[in-house]
């Protein structure tokens, strides 16, 4: 474990709780692939070797298609084969693209981690040249796991634009509160969304240090908040809420407050019914842990990682891990340890199955993944020039890669490449440095962060919300949305709702002598 000490220089705490932490802490228009698989299938032959009663081995589609126009010129080429590729045929001309007047274009080839390995890659060291065709080519040389060859070259071409299409970014007028608010204001809380639609609001700073002692419902028939009737045994912050498999909500650990204004990390837990609306106590953690992450596992179980604890020289950072069992209702200790301390991390579920870790330290900046089927933590290929981050934002594009954005002093935002199993510097930051906000799936090639904590000015709350979208050499590319909440929000939460909207709750009040905000806001992404 790690300890640091609260009064450290940008660690300061503000008004809000020790939830607010100084930073730092601690797409293509083409012809169609059914034509784009004639032409190909034509250049292709039909494969060659391993006998006539082998499957052919052949490129099957590809990206851009064939013929496209309007194509980005920070477009991603790649290319799907019929069957798996040999990754000892693949060398750096397995895929190339040349640019009309240009020759062969300088960029990097690899063959996808995919689970399939049919598919090529080839992202290009620099921009495309605008308005302008271009062709690529696969190499004699590629073979199939079988020892089929391709019996040529396959080549499929397509048309850059001098603009980039229009982005279909989400606007100001899709923005609006929702019918009602929130029965008690709350920052560093928890949403969860039920199965039948409601959304459960856990836990958060009520004012200051003074964790809510109730919990309630949205509504989006009605678009109210109800309360749950039955209060939680334990008035929490900077929990996890967790749903399981069957439904029931998982709440564990966070600050409680042992007496006003002092704080001390929960080893409690509770279990929600949303069927009979009850609170069961399970449990105990088997460490006592606040601002820590946790997930639910394929096969049912809980993973809660890192976390922090008070001692008298400062806030204590974990390196260790936990299970929950939903069938005995006990944690039990992670027989592995993170590569690092963690607290106030991202962790989300990429493409592949695995899970991401990244930020949350000041010391070892190397994002990690968790494999649940091996129960073993791996190192990531770090991001350049990535520095310390805590209350970073963090979601998955519709592709299983990740984005990871602020946190820091300068608002960076992190790509991670499931197939290559790097993070890497998108070169695209945020409008302004933040942390503490939240970061949103809104469309497939889409996140949306929103809010946040500005500390390079002063602990300044950001209304604004920037749009990652996918694609790029860097991975995504960060703009600047209309959208705009009417105050600054911070340690909020952000839910997608069963329609495809986005529920915006509560947020840590600027005041910290005033209560937290009730107000809840919804941003209309129905088509």
């Amino acid at each position: 474990m790690d300890q640091r000490s609260l009064q450290s220089g940008p660690r300061s705490e503000p008004s809000g709780g020790p939830c607010c932490r100084g930073a730092p802490r601690r797409g293509a228009r083409g012809l169609g692939l059914s034509l784009a698989a004639l032409l190909l299938l034509a250049a292709c032959g039909g494969g060659g070797g391993g006998g006539s009663d082998a499957p052919a081995f052949f490129l099957q589609s590809s990206t851009p298609a064939h013929g496209a126009i309007g194509v980005a010129v920070d477009v991603t080429v790649r290319a799907v084969f019929s069957l798996p590729v040999d990754p000892a045929s693949v060398g750096t001309d397995a895929l190339t693209v040349s640019g009309a007047g240009q020759g062969v274009l300088p960029g990097l080839c690899q063959l996808l981690d995919d689970g399939e390995g049919r598919t090529l890659e080839w992202s290009g060291a620099q921009l495309l040249a605008p308005g302008r065709l271009h062709t690529a080519r696969t190499s004699l040389t590629l073979r199939s796991t079988t020892g089929q060859a391709l019996p040529q070259a396959a080549l499929f071409s397509f048309q850059t634009v001098f603009n980039s299409p229009p982005l279909d970014l989400p606007l100001a007028t899709q923005l609006g509160q929702t019918n009602g608010e929130l029965h008690t204001g709350r920052a560093a809380h928890q949403a969860t969304l039920l199965f039948d639609g409601r959304v459960l609001i856990t836990g958060g700073f009520a004012q200051g240090t003074t964790p809510a002692e109730t919990s309630e419902l949205y509504v989006p028939q009605t678009g109210l908040f109800v309360e749950t009737g039955q209060s939680p045994g334990v008035a929490r912050a900077s929990h996890t809420a967790t749903r399981l498999a069957d439904g029931r909500v998982l709440v564990a650990g966070g600050w409680v407050e042992t007496t006003p204004g002092v704080l001390s990390a929960a080893e409690s837990a509770e279990i929600y019914d949303p069927a009979a609306g009850t609170w069961t106590a399970v449990g105990p953690l088997r460490t006592a842990r606040a601002e820590h992450a946790a997930l639910l596992l394929p096969d049912g179980r809980v993973l809660l990682t890192g976390g922090s604890q008070l001692s008298d020289e400062g806030l204590v950072d974990l390196d260790d891990a936990e299970l929950f069992d939903p069938g005995t209702l006990t944690f039990s200790t992670h027989p592995n340890r993170m590569l690092h301390t963690r607290a106030a991390h991202v962790m989300v579920r990429l493409g592949n199955g695995r899970i991401l870790l990244a930020g949350g330290s000041f010391g070892d900046l190397r994002a990690e993944w968790y494999d649940p089927v091996t129960g073993t933590f791996a190192a990531l290929t770090p991001a350049a020039q990535d520095g310390p981050r805590f209350g970073a934002m963090g979601a998955v594009f519709a592709d299983g890669d990740a984005a990871v954005a602020g946190g820091d002093a300068i608002g960076t935002v992190l790509h991670c490449f499931t197939a290559f199993a790097r993070m890497q510097n998108t070169g695209s930051g945020l409008s302004r440095p933040r942390a503490y906000g939240s970061a949103t799936p809104i469309a497939p090639d889409q996140i949306l962060v929103a809010g946040g904590i500005d500390f390079s000015r002063g602990g300044f709350l950001e209304a604004s919300c920037d749009a990652l979208v996918r694609g790029g050499l860097g991975g995504s590319r960060t703009f600047v949305t209309e959208v705009r909440f009417p105050h600054g929000l911070a340690q909020h939460t952000a839910t997608v709702l069963a329609s495809g909207d986005v529920l915006f709750c509560g947020g840590v009040n600027e005041d910290g002598f005033q209560a937290n905000h009730r107000e809840a806001f919804l941003l209309d992404l129905t088509p």
